[in-house]
């Protein structure tokens, strides 16, 4: 079985949601809109990625190296299921580790930096800020992590 740190995912346009909360929790995720199905199959091998569908005609198991077929189209439960099936135990500090657009680890920045990038009321009203230094995309705790937290509760079935 995988740890965290080694499971690497690629999800296809049918679960972007799903690919989503997984990289909320941190985990290393490749995502495409719209890929030809020989190319995500063939991206899944080589780069040894666990492929997240689901399309029925990718998940042959004799076409695909790793692959998780998920039923249900409830971003929740397709999230329970992956998190169950790999033994995946999400950290808190992993929790935002991840840029939600283009899946790089972020780093945290100056607050210098993030001034003029970010809303002025952000700026003065929140310390850290981290950053994805591939697509300058910025982030901050804001309420959108409480929100966050709640649907986790949830999944994960957490009483707090």
């Amino acid at each position: 079985m995988l740890n965290d740190e080694e499971v690497k995912f690629l999800a296809d346009d049918m679960v972007g949601k799903l690919a989503k909360w997984l990289r909320i929790l941190g985990y290393d995720v490749r995502y495409y809109h719209s890929i030809d199905d020989e190319k995500l199959i063939s991206t899944a091998n080589s780069e040894r990625r666990i492929l997240l569908t689901r399309d029925s005609k990718i998940a042959d198991p004799g076409r695909v190296r790793q692959c998780v077929f998920l039923e249900s189209d409830d971003y929740r439960a397709q999230l329970r299921r992956v998190l169950t099936l790999f033994a995946l135990k999400p950290g808190r500090d992993k929790i935002f580790s991840r840029c939600l657009i283009c899946n790089e680890k972020l780093v945290e920045i100056d607050r210098e930096r993030a001034k003029g990038k970010v809303p002025p009321f952000v700026f003065e009203t929140r310390e850290r800020f981290i950053a994805c230094e591939k697509c300058n995309k910025i982030y901050w705790k804001g309420t959108h992590n409480e929100r966050v937290e709640e649907v986790l509760k949830d999944i994960l079935g957490e009483d707090g």
